[in-house]
Order: C-alpha cells, then sequence, then structure tokens
C-alpha cells in the first residue's frame, strides 16, 4: 500500500511538471513588455504634471488628482505573470501613487522636487533592486533554455543518425539498390541522415506535444487501474 501511494504521488507530479511545462523566458520577455507600459503610464503622469502645474486652481488640481487615478488604475491593470514581476508591479505602482500624492501636496514648489525627495528616492532604489533580481533571473533562465537546447541538439544528431542508418537499410532491403563503389554507398547513407535529421527538425515540435499527451493519458490510465485495483481489493476482503 505505501509503494502504492508513493507511485501515486509521483504521478501526480509527473502530470503537473508536463502540464505546467511552458517557456519561462517567453514569461519574462511578456512580463518586460508589460512593466514598460506602467513605465510609459509613470512619464505620462510626470509629464501631465509639467504642463499643468503653472495653474494653481483648485479645480486644475482636482482634474490632475483624477486623472492620476485613471493612470494608476490602468498600471493596476496591466497582467504580470512571474513573481518577481509582480513584485516590480507593486513597486512601481506604490511609486505612482507616492509621486501623485507628493506632486498634490506640494503643487510647483520649486524648492520640493519630487526627485530630491528622500521617499521617492527609496522608493526608486527599491524599484531599481527589484528590476536588477527581474534581469538576473531573466538571464538564467535564458541560459537554461540555451543549455536545454544544447543537449536537444545532441540528442537531435544521435536520433538522427540512428533513423538514418535504419531508413539507410530498410530502403536497400526493399528498393534492392546497386552501388558503384563506397562513395555512392556514403552519399546515400548521409542522404538518410540528413533528411531524417530534417524531419526530426519539423515534426520535433508537433512530436514533442503529441508525446507529452500520450504520457498524461497512460499517467491517467495507471492511476484509474490503481483506484480499480484498490476498490477491487477491498471487496474481497
Amino acid at each position: 500500500m505505501r509503494k502504492k501511494i508513493i507511485l501515486l504521488m509521483t504521478i501526480v507530479m509527473s502530470i503537473f511538471m508536463l502540464v505546467g511545462c511552458t517557456d519561462k523566458v517567453e514569461k519574462y520577455r511578456e512580463d518586460e513588455i508589460s512593466i514598460q507600459r506602467i513605465v510609459d503610464l509613470d512619464t505620462l503622469l510626470n509629464d501631465s504634471y509639467n504642463r499643468v502645474k503653472n495653474i494653481d486652481t483648485s479645480e486644475n488640481i482636482k482634474n490632475f488628482s483624477d486623472y492620476c487615478d485613471k493612470i494608476i488604475k490602468e498600471a493596476k491593470k496591466v497582467d504580470v505573470v512571474t513573481s518577481e514581476g509582480k513584485d516590480l508591479k507593486k513597486a512601481r505602482i506604490k511609486r505612482l501613487e507616492y509621486s501623485k500624492k507628493y506632486l498634490i501636496n506640494n503643487w510647483n514648489d520649486k524648492s520640493k522636487q519630487l526627485i530630491e525627495d528622500s521617499k521617492y528616492r527609496s522608493l526608486t532604489d527599491e524599484i531599481r533592486k527589484i528590476s536588477n533580481k527581474f534581469s538576473n533571473n531573466k538571464q538564467e533562465a535564458i541560459y537554461d533554455k540555451n543549455e536545454k537546447s544544447s543537449r536537444f541538439e545532441v540528442v537531435h544528431f544521435i536520433l538522427s543518425l540512428i533513423i538514418g542508418t535504419v531508413v539507410f537499410f530498410l530502403l536497400n532491403q526493399v528498393m534492392n539498390i546497386t552501388y558503384f563503389g563506397f562513395g555512392a554507398i556514403g552519399s546515400f547513407w548521409f542522404g538518410c541522415v540528413l533528411f531524417s535529421g530534417l524531419g526530426i527538425m519539423l515534426l520535433g515540435e508537433i512530436l514533442f506535444e503529441l508525446l507529452k499527451w500520450i504520457i498524461i493519458i497512460v499517467i491517467i490510465l495507471a492511476i484509474i487501474a490503481l483506484v480499480v485495483n484498490k476498490v477491487n481489493s477491498n471487496h474481497e476482503q
């Protein structure tokens, strides 16, 4: 019974690994684009303030406050996936909210520039630290992807040799080919390997997806079989 539980846990973990197997690099790139949207909104807020700061009326300040609220609301809608992206989004929105409050409280006060404020600088430092962490983790993901790609190239080469050689022998048996010299044999074998490699390259992704779902189906059937065996053994007892 204990062995069956361990096997079941392994199967469940395998399903999560297979289904959740996505491109981390692509996630970081998507988050990078999303975070840039918040950066653009931050720039928009400051540009808007610079355009209207000389009009010192309550109505103008209220309009600016409402506009800031729209910008912050838009920033909160930005979708991010990675944990570092979420932290970065949170930190940038926090600075946006502080910028709005500071600019309104110190409206057109040239002695109190936002970029010189200690709290604003602290928030900027926090953003910089999270951005560095985001960039480092993205580079690690790229390195891991390249490493996996290198391993795949080795596997691809070996499979090309094996499949190409099998195709070479099958064609010789079926077609009874006559060769004039070892050069012709080698050229034909190389052609079989080359076309096998191209086939694997073109169909590799499709075959991987197909293989993934075949494994998932086999795992699900194995779980069902374990459950059925358990139920039957209980009835027998």
